[in-house]
Formats: C-alpha cells, structure tokens, sequence
C-alpha cells in the first residue's frame, strides 16, 4: 500500500487533481466581488455578505452612512409615537 504524504500542498492535489503550483495559486485567486465598488476580495480580506447574497468590502462600509448600513444590514429604525407605552 502507498504511503499517503502529509503535506498540505499535495494532500490538497491529490484530492482536487490540481498540480502543487496550481493549489498554491489558487489563494491569490479573488473570493468575491464586491457589489458596492466591485473590488475584488482575496484570501485574508474582511467582507459582509449580507441575506441577499450582496457582498460589501470594510471600506465600502466605512463609507456609508447610518441610514446605508442599516438597510444593509436589514434593520429599521423604529418611531415612537404619541400615547405610545415603554
């Protein structure tokens, strides 16, 4: 029986038949787009994803303002009226 190896580079080519080289490039492969400025996410990178599959990147984010994020994040604000009770 073969010995199987342990590395991580070979064990993940042998499972995914591509070469080392290739299983090494795949990291700096683009994970998303972003739909805000469609600046592409790359391994490492912080995003939110939010229930409509819509990815944002953190400087997009940075950039919106409070009424923008809370739609991102699908929250309202509420309104208290009169005779309303706490």
């Amino acid at each position: 029986m073969a010995e199987i190896p342990d590395h991580p580079d070979i064990v993940s080519a042998m499972l995914t038949g591509y070469s080392c080289a290739q299983v090494r490039d795949m990291d700096k492969l683009p994970r998303a787009i972003c739909t805000d400025c469609k600046e592409q996410f790359y391994k490492g990178q912080q995003y939110y994803e939010d229930s409509k599959g819509r990815y944002h990147c953190e400087i997009c984010l940075q950039d919106m303002s409070l009424d923008e994020l809370l739609d991102t994040f699908g929250v309202k604000l509420e309104v208290f009226g009169y005779g309303d009770d706490l």
